[in-house]
Formats: C-alpha cells, structure tokens, sequence
C-alpha cells in the first residue's frame, strides 16, 4: 500500500516537523525542492511554462547551430548561438555580444571570495 511507501513516510516526517513545513508552505521566489533557500541571482518564479518555453528554445537554438555547423564548420565557429560555461559566458559579456544568458537556479552556493555566487551575481 502507499502509506508503506517511501513518498508517504517523506511526506510524514514534513508535516511532523516544524520547520520543514514552514520551508514547504513558504513561497520561494524560485523553486529548487523542498529544501531550497533563496539565490539572489534568480528572482523569478519558475513554472513549467517557463521551463517548456526553455527547452523549446534551447533546442532550437541548438539545432540552427548544428545546421550551421553541418553546412560551414568555419562560419559555424565565428557565428555561435550557444555558448556553455560561466567562462565562455563571461568572454562574450566581456565583448558585448551575448543577447541573453540563462542560468539554472540549482546551482550550489559557494560563498567564498572568488566563488561562483561572486562570478554570476
């Protein structure tokens, strides 16, 4: 039966515990589980509009690159679409040629000086 199953017991200790109540009834700006705390780089509310749109996006882009990629591997290198990594991501910002930058809000903080949440914020 569920009661028995691993989901239920889950959903058990959460009620039963206090804090983790709190945690699950608050409104987190952006959703990254049960246990998520708030990112200051990611405000936004995510829904799965929002991510559908993304993947759609993201796979359209992906595929005009490979197109391109396919047809002229030269003109594919100068005229990328798609970039990935907070250093290739940073270049471009550098030079002024990114028109958007998308960033997973899952990301681990790591707080010290030099870290990731000092790169992206």
């Amino acid at each position: 039966s569920h009661i028995k199953g691993k989901a239920h017991l889950k959903r058990l200790a959460i009620r039963d515990d206090p804090t983790m109540a709190a945690k699950v009834k608050s409104t987190a700006k952006t959703f990254v589980g049960v246990d998520a705390a708030d990112i200051r780089y990611a405000k936004q509310v995510i829904t799965n509009e929002l991510n559908g749109s993304i993947s759609a996006l993201l796979k359209k882009l992906k595929g005009f690159q490979d197109r391109l990629y396919h047809t002229d591997k030269i003109k594919a290198k100068m005229r990328r679409r798609l970039l990935y990594g907070l250093r290739e991501v940073a270049k471009s910002v550098n030079v002024q040629s990114s028109k958007a930058i998308i960033i997973a809000p899952n990301i681990e903080q790591i707080e010290s000086e030099g870290g990731l949440d000092d790169r992206i914020a």
